[in-house]
């Protein structure tokens, strides 16, 4: 069983290049100036050694934000792993946010690139998150906050 397992895991760390995909995304292509947007790498395989885009025209208010995916169905076994960036250009004009890479195995992958139409800002404020003013930066605010337990005693694992 063991065994099975090792040739199951080797076989797909190997994998076929021709079958790996490393693809770039983006919610929105067009945006106006201080919009926050989400651009998405995501590859199919495990892959070491990442390298991002530059991001020159943009501000990065998240990211890198990894997340990963693993499903056995039948024996088969795939997986994908996605690198998400919340980004907000900088000033108006069409962009280019270039190709990302990372190594599988022993070649190396290269993203699509993806153009941005940045326009002049309106409600863009309202995309942003509200902690953050027009520049990007937090903004400082007293919060209060109480918490109570229902039980004073409790056992390993009770919930309260």
């Amino acid at each position: 069983m063991i065994g099975i397992l090792i040739l199951i895991f080797s076989l797909q760390e190997r994998g076929d290049v021709f079958s790996q995909k490393f693809t770039a995304s983006v919610n929105k292509n067009r945006v106006t100036i201080g919009e926050v947007f989400r651009f998405d790498l995501s590859i199919n395989a495990n892959g070491k050694i990442f390298s991002p885009p530059s991001f020159n025209d943009f501000n990065i208010h998240s990211g890198p934000n990894q997340s990963t995916s693993m499903q056995i169905v039948n024996g088969s076994v795939s997986q994908s792993i996605t690198y998400s960036y919340y980004l907000s250009a900088k000033k108006e004009g069409s962009f280019t946010i270039g190709s990302a890479s990372i190594i599988v195995g022993n070649n190396t992958l290269q993203s699509n690139s993806i153009a941005i139409e940045v326009g002049k800002g309106g409600s863009a404020q309202s995309s942003q998150n509200p902690a953050q003013n027009q520049s990007g930066q937090a903004r400082s605010e007293n919060i209060f906050a109480r918490t109570s337990v229902s039980k004073s005693k409790v056992y390993a694992g009770e919930q309260i």
